[in-house]
């Protein structure tokens, strides 16, 4: 037989990824068969689970409101940092997945992904294939595509820039940025943004079999390949990556200027938050 179970958030409450301190009484919620991912806000003012009740279907709980019956849930619900946007994938008995953003509905799909957020909620995103087969990218309520396969929509932190991947019918790449098409690419990797979203980035290799980096717009390269992902200062002033050339040596490109070569480079390049200071570290042909 198996055991119903209760979950009971009281006190100092623990949850992955964040700790609410403060001394509480968030009340108990069961009992269920079954209670998975318990998630929430670094601050702690909004969490969710979903948990399966003991009529067999799945349940998501979001600050004490039951979202369900489901046939499915997919992991655990996701939230911005602020906690003003929440969402979550779900089965319905019609076999199809459908992406819940602050209680409102979006479907049917033949696979969903897991909704994304930007840091302070105003941007949102996810993707999804419906049953013609095709995919989509959504981004706050406004749908992309048809693509042949698309995915990973990223925000910077503030909403105020965002892109996504996709493959189209020719069998090429392309990267979205703000609605604006970059590409064909032979492959293509998501891009990435300063947190305030001014400066953004992302690599693809083209017809020549060769990597480059798009900073801004502005491409950067061939290269042998590129390591990660481009990375920025939190204002966007300051960018740097690292690539490989056809000599097998690694070279650090900061704000434009080359540095190496390299027999290896530890990690990507950090910059402060106004972009004035910079590092990185790597390993010389000495040793």
């Amino acid at each position: 037989m198996l055991r119903t179970a209760g979950i009971s958030l009281v006190g100092l409450v623990l949850l992955p990824g964040f700790a609410k301190g403060e001394t509480t009484n968030l009340g108990e919620y069961g009992p269920f068969e079954k209670i998975e991912f318990l998630a929430g806000t670094p601050d702690g003012s909004v969490w969710g689970f979903w948990a399966k009740k003991p009529n067999g279907k799945e349940y998501v709980i979001i600050n004490g409101k039951e979202w369900g019956p489901y046939e499915d849930v997919g992991w655990w619900p996701q939230f911005s940092s602020d906690g003003s946007t929440w969402g979550f994938w779900a089965k319905k008995p019609d076999g199809k997945r459908y992406v819940i953003i602050n209680g409102k509905e979006w479907g049917p799909y033949e696979v969903a992904g897991n909704p994304e957020f930007s840091s302070d909620g105003s941007t949102w995103g996810f993707d999804a294939m419906k049953p013609n087969g095709k995919w989509y990218v959504i981004i706050n309520g406004k749908e992309w595509g048809p693509y042949e396969v698309a995915g990973d929509p990223k925000f910077s932190s503030h909403g105020s820039s965002w892109g996504f991947w996709a493959m189209k019918p020719n069998g090429k790449w392309y990267v979205i940025i703000n609605g604006k098409e970059w590409g064909p690419y032979e492959e293509a990797r998501e891009p990435v943004f300063s947190s305030d979203g001014s400066a953004w980035g992302f690599k693809a290799k083209e017809p020549d079999g060769k990597w480059y980096v798009l900073i801004n717009g502005k491409e950067w390269g061939p290269y042998e390949d590129v390591e990660w992902w481009p990375q920025f200062s939190s204002n966007g002033s300051s960018w740097g990556f690292w690539a490989m050339k056809p000599n097998g040596k690694w070279y650090v490109i900061i704000n434009g200027k080359e540095w190496g070569p390299y027999e290896d480079v530890g990690w990507w390049p950090q910059f402060s938050s106004n972009g004035s200071s910079w590092g990185f570290m790597a390993k010389k042909s000495d040793g």
